[in-house]
């Protein structure tokens, strides 16, 4: 008890003289006798920007610092803080214990729950979270309280490395020579950070079980340096994400236009050949029935020919004439005749033919057809299904012709795309069902008497065992917690795009009067697609016309 009594009076005492340092105020040189006079207490509400108090300037008497001690007391009832047997003889009196208590209260209850804006219980877990999550990249390093997950000094310096890296080489550092670290990270905070040295190296080393409540009032000046840039950091991963999305979806759309555009002059060319196919095809079938017709003629006419030509030849002999030459150009070898080759393979037309109307391309052209009516099933497992059936399908499909086939390829691909992207929407649902699910255990479990209400500081903690990385921002809605509520929460923090609402308090973090510089913005040179060429910054109204409300 002595020990974390010592610590505690080093710690609250470097942590009171901060705050009076920092308002010009005379600094506490003896602890527990400023505490006595409830003088250090009225300095220490001062310079935290409270009412001034009533007070003895000068209490000799006992009965004056009684007077004074009561005063405070009274002012940190009448602040809705719960003092538990805590009176003004305690401290007149000097019990140490007491007198830590009340100033454990202060920091606890009257610095660091403005700061979380939750109860004293549920401060220690927002803090918590906030240090599991700031060090959770830190292979080395496991947060799980505020006593010996600091002993080492490596999650104070993954703290610090997290925002400020050029500060500390992390990857230099093992728990081999924790007062080595620990000194390393006091010393980065105060000289680079601004950061008072609350603890001591040797205290916290040394100890088997380091003081929690002075750690904390430690990590909360760290959270206090820091929050703001995590909120920044946070708000830039939103908007980047945000961006990224727009500028693929605006491409997309562009993209969209331009093919659609193309495929339709395509199209009309295609009808336009279509029909003039159509046309000499008809007028092609006109020609071989002509041509059939001309050459059956000419076949009975040679053979007529033939004939005659015998028939002058039996005659010359019967009347001793001299036998009839016929020219050489008229001679009988010219004459002669077979069926004409039009150099038309009727299989291979026919083969052509069937490309547009065979059983195959009518087969394809159903699975074509299936693929077109994906945007209207809004449900992502009636669109497996019907991935798993055009896939089926187009399985059994044995087209013969070149051009099918490389259809078929075509679909195919379309397919394997759209069952990729199914795949992660799908596992995304069956997480979300598995969280609200859990979300609903959880809320059983809490609801001990079945009331059906829990409390803020309990659905904070229901999220934060499902979702890790959801910090003090988590929202505590003001109505009262039901199982519905509980669930609305829940699916807000495992939304995995921001709200509209998210995205103008990112866009107030990071920029000046809503407006955020381009320089704030990962890769916005890259997105060509937004028209930022030659701006300088980016408002919420920029992005309002792409945005739904």
């Amino acid at each position: 008890e002595e020990q974390w009594k010592r610590v505690q009076e080093k710690t609250f005492a470097k942590w009171i003289n901060t705050k009076l340092r920092k308002a010009g105020m005379e600094e506490v040189a003896h602890f527990y006798e400023e505490a006595q006079t409830g003088l250090m207490f009225v300095r220490l509400f001062k310079a935290l920007g409270k009412p001034e108090i009533t007070h003895n300037a000068n209490p000799r008497s006992r009965i004056a610092r009684m007077e004074n001690v009561t005063y405070v007391l009274e002012y940190i009832k009448g602040q809705n803080v719960r003092l538990v047997n805590i009176g003004s003889p305690d401290i007149v009196d000097g019990d140490q214990k007491l007198i830590l208590g009340l100033v454990w209260t202060i920091i606890s209850r009257m610095s660091m729950s403005e700061a979380f804006d939750s109860s004293c219980y549920s401060i220690r877990d927002d803090l918590l979270a906030w240090a599991q999550r700031v060090t959770e990249p830190y292979g080395n390093v496991c947060v799980r309280n505020f006593t010996t997950s600091w002993k080492d000094g490596l999650a104070f310096n993954a703290v610090i490395h997290r925002f400020r890296p050029e500060y500390i080489n992390y990857s230099e550092l093992t728990d081999a020579d924790p007062i080595q670290n620990l000194e390393q990270a006091f010393t980065v905070a105060e000289g680079k950070l601004d950061i008072p040295r609350l603890l001591d190296a040797e205290d916290l080393a040394e100890s088997v079980i380091p003081d929690e409540k002075s750690v904390m009032t430690y990590v909360f000046e760290l959270y206090k340096k820091f929050k703001t840039e995590e909120s920044k950091i946070a708000s830039k991963s939103t908007l980047n994400v945000f961006m990224h999305g727009l500028d693929w979806s605006v491409g997309a759309r562009n993209d969209y236009a331009e093919r659609a555009k193309g495929f339709l002059e395509k199209k009309a060319v295609l009808e336009g050949k279509a029909r003039s196919a159509g046309a000499l095809y008809a007028e092609l079938l006109g020609l071989v029935a002509e041509c059939e017709e001309m050459n059956s003629r000419l076949i009975v006419e040679s053979s007529r020919l033939h004939l005659l030509l015998s028939d002058i030849d039996d005659a010359d002999k019967l009347f001793n004439l001299r036998p009839f030459v016929p020219p050489s150009e008229l001679a009988l070898d010219k004459v002669q005749i077979d069926y004409l080759s039009m150099g038309i393979d009727p299989d291979a037309l026919s083969c052509l033919l069937a490309e547009f109307s065979g059983k195959d391309a009518q087969a394809i052209l159903a699975q074509h057809n299936a693929c077109n009516d994906f945007l209207a099933m809004g449900d992502k497992q009636a669109q497996a299904a019907q991935v798993a059936g055009i896939n089926a399908r187009l399985d059994s499909c044995r087209p013969a012709g070149e051009s099918k086939n490389r259809l078929l390829a075509g679909l195919r691909e379309i397919v394997a795309s759209k069952n990729a992207s199914l795949g992660k929407f799908i596992e995304c649902d069956r997480h979300h069902e598995w969280v609200l699910e859990t979300a609903k255990k959880l809320f059983n479990l809490v609801d001990v008497n079945k009331s059906g209400v829990i409390t803020q500081a309990d659905c904070k903690k229901i999220v934060r065992s499902l979702k890790h990385d959801v910090g003090t921002a988590v929202e505590s809605p003001a109505e009262p917690i039901t199982l519905d509520v509980l669930l609305r929460t829940v699916s807000r923090a495992f939304a995995p795009i921001a709200t509209p609402a998210q995205l103008r308090t990112a866009f107030e973090v990071l920029g000046e009067n809503g407006s955020v510089r381009l320089s704030e913005i990962d890769n916005a040179s890259e997105y060509a697609n937004l028209g930022l060429a030659g701006r300088d910054s980016l408002s919420y109204a920029d992005l309002a016309p792409h945005i739904s409300e």
